[in-house]
């Protein structure tokens, strides 16, 4: 084995030299990367060398790869987005502050109207209108508070 080693190998050493299978050496055979000799054998340094060129080469192109593969994940993305907005998982932002604004609005003029449907004693009306005052101001407080905190 020595021997066979020091120079001209078969396939399958070769493919074991270089960890890969003897379909993926082939494939190299095949396309140029690696040669044969005359006798059907491999030249172990000089295959060893030519792969490692190659991989060299593969390694510079491989930035249109990255732009490849990250343009691949952009568009992975924008499905998956796609997918969750007819799901009914996802909303336009627009959409979603339309229905927040509306939903808000209930909840502040049902808030309005509790006085009146609590109570007909005019102390205890105006003692729920005090709560409901402050419960609104300090909706507001913090509404101002998170636009600061956003815009900042």
């Amino acid at each position: 084995m020595a021997k066979e080693t020091a120079g001209s190998v078969s396939a399958q050493l070769m493919a074991d030299h270089l960890a890969m299978s003897r379909t993926y050496l082939d494939r190299l055979v095949s396309s140029g990367v690696i040669k044969r000799r005359d006798d059907g054998r491999f030249d172990l340094d000089r295959c060893r060398v030519d792969y490692l060129r190659h991989l060299r080469r593969a390694k510079r192109v491989s930035p249109n790869g990255e732009a490849r593969a990250a343009l691949d994940k952009a568009r992975a993305r924008e499905a998956e987005l796609r997918v969750a907005k007819i799901e009914g998982q996802l909303m336009e932002t627009d959409d979603a502050i339309a229905v927040t604004d509306e939903l808000v609005g209930l909840f502040l003029t049902g808030l309005s109207e509790l006085p009146a449907q609590c109570s007909r004693d005019m102390q205890v009306r105006r003692t729920i209108e005090a709560s409901v005052r402050d419960m609104r101001q300090r909706i507001a407080d913090k509404a101002r508070q998170r636009v600061k905190e956003l815009t900042a």
